[in-house]
């Protein structure tokens, strides 16, 4: 008001000193043609338009004065610009075809300034006051002057020189055509919230005049598109660029839409049609339900569209009216927030709509929606005379609890890492308003999602201090609330979730980024105070540590009154410290929080450093009890059903998955590098090919075991039902916490949708029609799973999907990263064994295609791949088993310089897609090793025929084919690409292992060709080879055990690289090598070798007698004195005498070796 009061004595001095006429700079409802006003003169106007200039450059634009001035000043230079136009508008140049400095052109010259002097602040305001800007063209004060012709080109110029980001000018595509179309677009954009704003200011012919402002833009376009097809047949190249041909016109006729002849029922049928147009409708509605005054709302339903549904319009858009609505819940309240700690009256914007106003809006809205219920209600929100009463408040959240998940998904999760901080602080404020309008019953199942919220935010607030310190404050406040509404009716319903509630909080005591007079810090202290002395202290024996701070001194006193001492006493033997180090390995798994896995990971570096004996007491028990432990396995493969790893054992896998995982932060890698080197070093020699990608899944609670249950769990032995229960609880709902966005939420909820119908109708076998409950045997499992809470929601939702065709191979060459290619592969194989229909479990595979495209469903991809590879290798066709093995070679192929293979992926994700491939290799091969083994143990016991016959396989897998097809797949990947591939992403250990494997298969296959014809064969030359590898790469050999620092391997790599070797000289020499190093174990056994009958014939003598003589000061050396006395007593039988003297004078003889004996 005080910026209008401004303006108009402004203007009155412009027309008093500049000449300006008074109808100039007012509002066509003000203007005032009773005085008569002398000619204007063309310098003096031009000084207001300076004036005018000034103001909008000279404006503030960082708060609401600032921009009302720089409205009202903008404003005033289009009123100046379009009443010195006139009908002469050039088309080119929209000034005035006199040209020189006129007024007109002067006035445009002071627009574009503005505009391109301040484009980066002005672009916003000028799109919120589209509906004034509208007015001034399309209504001008002196409409009588200016014909319509003349004020749409001045629109059109106005928009497509001053707004249109990339403006296609005529003279440049030799067209106007695109010109028009981009107006036409820009207007249809903001079109919403311009007749919004008319609808407020109930002006109908503002909103006639824009209908009849796109008509004249879409008759231009079909003119322009007829011109360009009648150039294009003529075969002349004059063309004159922007040529419009002249329009018989009659000066008399002035109408609305020039060169058409409209009248005007028909032009506001035009109007009324664009106005509920649903993109229109969806942006409308909520603004006219949020006006305190019914008014707009009456005016749009009775005058704007005359005769509307609402209830229809409702079904159409209700959901999208509610989100609009309840986001407004989120704004700041002068009446509601004045007194939390966190308020600031400048957040709040004028335009902000009070809360009360908001629920009364969602009000409205509900009884909109429901229709015949609220009939009367109805009528008394649409009535024409405006003389009805409003609906109650207390409808609000009939509306707002059944959508309650919706809104969960659609406001408070969706694009969280997207959002400026401002828009945070608004998610997490609405958040909490939300709250309320659930009973605690219903609130206590939308745990996992609030939490989720809450981590997410918690998060995000890097800083101590401004946006980030208003934000962690308004979480842990809403966290508050959370607890307070759920503990209201049972304080027990909160003691489930009660770890991961107080948990969350823990980031907040780092002394080293937050004082203790961090308000969101006290807040913290006081939810910790609230919940110790009320009912649910007893709780807190499942809270793992509390940090030490003095100020949870008082809670912790509190606590230990009660007879409760969390962390405070070590532990007291083995049992308490597995104890807590699961607990604390579980949450630095499972929490979606880093930085609550960063202080989780800090505590058991501190427990473990405390109790180091006890812990190394734990190693040891372990490894001598378990039959899992680390890496080193005894004959696992008979370990019951049942057993599980141990304590050590999970925890190593669980650092090592995070050390997968955590690539972002590196305080966090820090942290598990810290908790590693406090575990200790771990020795290389127990590290073997039994630990592979699924022991790092760790984004699984316990996921060390899902490794375990796949191995042990082949296809063909087990129920799918088995399959789905274990996919939906361990990688389905975990997915879902972790999932980074709302579309990665709901391509995992879609997966759960289906997988809860499908388990549910095996079950109970059964197919239930839509709002039936869960079978009790379903519920019972989930229940016992843990996991009821979080997939429950989903019984009764509606996700549908629509599938698309799927890419088709090779899929690596087309794919930039690790996720893209296995979500590729998987969704193909999906597809093809969807499309063959053979396999039962075609079902459940598709049910899992949408949560594989998801970031969080990597794991579930790789825990699946497996059975997809064997479903398609069993089930499908011939080429459908070619591109499993051309995609698979093609993961392993890398060039001699081990990068990628002619693909975009860089090295660090090609070593997780050869990792994955790898995995699958082990699991097929280790699925046909065991079974394999079972059946011939079967066949060797009493009564075979009859169990095998009555063994329980999966009718829809024949274990017989699996067997062959899972021994054709492994053939067709050459283990020395294994080893090459191996090499290039950095696992050398695991590349020596194919290259032995490949090594002792080419043995076997000439021990074979050997046995066949053993005249072929040269006796020496077998019994080496039995203990030398060949037909393997020699050189990636040697460089693979340079990089692992053995030198010993390499030095007898190279000796074999000599295909012309003398076996028994390098013997020889290296039983002399080994006894200049002492290494008199490894001495004897190259005396022993080189003394073997089936080596020594054709030996020389004196060669031989050297050999005795070394054998026998080894075993003297070892103290092996009865083998001494009898190699003597063998020797001398045999001795021969020697045809010539050995060739060093101190060469001990088989005298003096016994003298020194005796």
């Amino acid at each position: 008001e005080r910026v209008a009061a401004v303006f108009l004595e402004i203007c009155f001095v412009i027309r008093q000193f500049c000449e300006v006429s008074s109808g100039t700079l007012v509002s066509r409802e003000l203007v005032d043609v009773s005085r008569s006003e002398k000619q204007s003169q063309t310098t003096d106007v031009k000084i207001a338009m300076k004036v005018f200039e000034s103001l909008c450059l000279a404006a503030p634009l960082s708060h609401g004065p600032g921009i009302s001035v720089f409205r009202r000043a903008f404003q005033s230079l289009i009123r100046l610009w379009v009443a010195y136009s006139g009908d002469e508008v050039s088309t080119k140049t929209a000034v005035l075809t006199s040209e020189g400095l006129s007024l007109a052109s002067a006035s445009f010259d002071s627009i574009r300034t503005v505009v391109w002097t301040r484009k980066q602040h002005v672009s916003p305001i000028v799109s919120g006051m589209m509906a004034t800007i509208l007015t001034e063209f399309l209504l001008p004060p002196n409409q009588s002057a200016i014909s319509a012709k003349a004020r749409y080109r001045l629109l059109s110029v106005f928009i497509s020189e001053l707004l249109l980001p990339f403006s296609s000018s005529p003279l440049s595509t030799g067209s106007e055509l695109p010109n028009i179309l981009g107006i036409m677009n820009y207007v249809d954009e903001t079109f919403p919230s311009a007749v919004a704003d008319m609808i407020e200011r109930e002006d109908h012919q503002a909103i006639v005049m824009c209908a009849a402002f796109r008509m004249y833009l879409v008759k231009d376009v079909k003119r322009l598109k007829k011109e360009e097809a009648r150039m294009k047949k003529k075969t002349t190249t004059e063309v004159v660029v922007g040529y419009r041909p002249q329009e018989k016109s009659n000066p008399h006729i002035r109408s609305l839409v020039p060169g058409l002849k409209v009248s005007t029922s028909k032009l506001e049928q035009n109007a009324q049609m664009l106005c509920m147009k649903t993109e229109v409708l969806a942006y409308v509605l909520p603004r006219l339900l949020l006006n305190p005054s019914l008014g707009p709302l009456r005016f749009y339903a009775h005058r704007v569209c005359k005769t509307m549904s609402f209830r229809g319009i409702m079904e159409e858009i209700g959901l999208s009216v509610l989100k609009a609505l309840v986001w407004e819940l989120g704004n700041d309240d002068a009446n509601e927030d004045s007194g939390d700690e966190m308020y600031d009256e400048q957040r709040e914007s004028g335009t902000s709509v009070s809360r009360d106003n908001v629920r009364l809006a969602l009000a409205r809205a509900y009884v909109l929606n429901e229709g015949g219920e609220f009939e009367k209600e109805v009528g008394q929100l649409l009535a024409i005379d405006g003389s009805a009463d409003d609906v109650p408040c207390e409808l609000a959240g009939r509306w707002v609890a059944p959508n309650f998940m919706f809104l969960l998904v659609n406001i408070i999760l969706h694009q969280w890492k997207r959002r400026s901080s401002r828009d945070k602080f608004q998610v997490i404020k609405t958040l909490r308003v939300m709250l309320h309008y659930l009973p605690p019953g219903d609130l206590l199942k939308y745990t996992p999602q609030i939490m989720t919220a809450i981590n997410s935010s918690l998060s995000a607030c890097t800083s101590a201090s401004g946006e980030d310190l208003k934000l962690r404050y308004m979480t842990v406040v809403t966290l508050f609330d959370f607890v307070k509404i759920v503990a209201s009716e049972d304080a027990s319903q909160i003691s489930v979730d009660l770890t991961q509630i107080v948990v969350a909080l823990f980031p907040l005591f780092n002394d080293e980024v937050y004082g203790h007079n961090d308000l969101a810090r006290k807040k913290g202290v006081n939810m910790l105070e609230w919940l110790v002395e009320g009912d649910l202290a007893e709780c807190f024996r499942d809270i793992p540590f509390l940090p030490s701070t003095t100020d949870l001194q008082r809670i912790r006193s509190s606590l230990k009154a009660k007879g409760l001492q969390l962390d405070g006493e070590s532990p007291a033997d083995e049992a308490q410290l597995e104890a807590r180090i699961n607990v604390l390995s579980d949450l630095m798994t499972t929490h979606e929080n880093k930085n609550v896995r960063k202080v989780v990971l800090s505590h058991l570096s501190e427990l473990i450093h405390a109790n180091r004996g006890i812990f190394q007491k734990m190693v040891a028990n372990e490894e001598s009890s378990s039959m899992n432990f680390l890496t080193v396995v005894h004959n696992s493969s008979f370990v019951p059903a049942g057993e599980t790893a141990g304590a050590i054992t999970r925890l190593i896998s669980r650092l090592l998955g995070r050390c997968v995982d955590e690539t972002d932060d590196k305080d966090v890698r820090d942290a598990l590098a810290t908790c590693l080197g406090e575990i200790g070093a771990i020795d290389p020699n127990r590290l073997d090919k039994d630990i592979s990608s699924l022991h790092f899944g760790s984004d699984l609670p316990g996921s060390d075991d899902g490794g375990h249950f796949i191995l042990s769990n082949p296809p063909w032995k087990t129920n799918v039902t088995e399959f789905e229960f274990h996919v939906l609880t361990r990688h389905l709902v975990n997915a879902l916490r972790s999932a980074p966005s709302t579309l990665d939420q709901h391509k995992i909820s879609f997966s759960i949708q289906e997988l809860l119908r499908m388990i549910d109708s095996q079950i109970d076998g059964l197919i239930k029609a839509d709002g039936a409950p869960m079978s009790s045997a379903f519920r019972e499992r989930l229940i016992q799973a843990d996991a009821i809470t979080t997939v429950e929601p989903f019984w009764n939702t509606s996700y549908m999907q629509v599938d698309i065709d799927e890419k088709s191979p090779p899929f690596l060459p087309r794919s930039t990263s690790y996720y893209q290619w296995i979500s590729s592969f998987c969704r193909f194989l999906i597809s093809r064994s969807h499309s063959n229909n053979k396999n039962a479990w075609g079902a459940f595979f598709h049910a899992c295609r949408s949560a594989i495209r998801s970031l969080s469903g990597i794991v579930m991809a790789e825990f699946l791949l497996p059975l997809f590879v064997l479903d398609l290798l069993c089930f499908g066709n011939k080429s459908d088993e070619e591109i499993i093995v051309e995609e698979l070679v093609r993961v392993l192929s890398f060039d001699t310089q081990g990068d990628q293979n002619h693909d975009g992926m860089r090295l660090e994700e090609r070593e997780k897609a050869v990792l994955v491939v790898f995995g699958l290799m082990s699991i097929l091969r280790q699925w046909s090793d065991n079974e394999t083994e079972a059946l011939h143990r079967m066949s060797l016991s009493k009564g075979a025929k009859k169990r095998m016959a009555t063994s329980s396989y999966s009718s829809s897998w024949s274990h017989t084919l699996c067997l062959k097809k899972i021994d054709l797949l492994l053939s067709k990947l050459p283990l020395p690409t294994c080893a090459e591939a191996a090499s290039s992403v950095g696992m050398r250990a695991r590349a020596l292992q194919f290259l032995e494997m490949e090594g002792r298969r080419l043995s076997n296959l000439r021990r074979i060709d050997n046995s066949t014809n053993p005249s072929a064969s040269n006796l020496p030359d077998k019994f080496i080879a039995s203990n030398v590898l060949e037909g393997i790469d020699l050189q990636l050999t040697q460089t693979l055990l340079g990089q692992l620092n053995d030198f010993d391997s390499m030095l007898v790599v190279s000796q074999e690289s000599c295909h012309e070797v003398d076996h028994c000289k390098r013997l020889a020499e290296t039983a002399l090598e080994k006894e200049l190093y002492e290494d008199w174990e490894g001495a004897c056994q190259a005396y022993e070798q080189l003394l073997d009958k089936r080596l020594n014939k054709g030996m020389e003598s004196y060669t031989k007698y050297r050999a005795q003589a070394g054998l026998l000061r080894c075993l003297l050396k070892l103290g092996r004195l009865e083998s001494v006395l009898n190699q003597s007593y063998g020797m001398t039988r045999q001795a021969q005498p020697l045809q010539s003297p050995p060739d060093s004078a101190n060469e001990h003889t088989l005298e003096e070796v016994s003298t020194e004996f005796l």
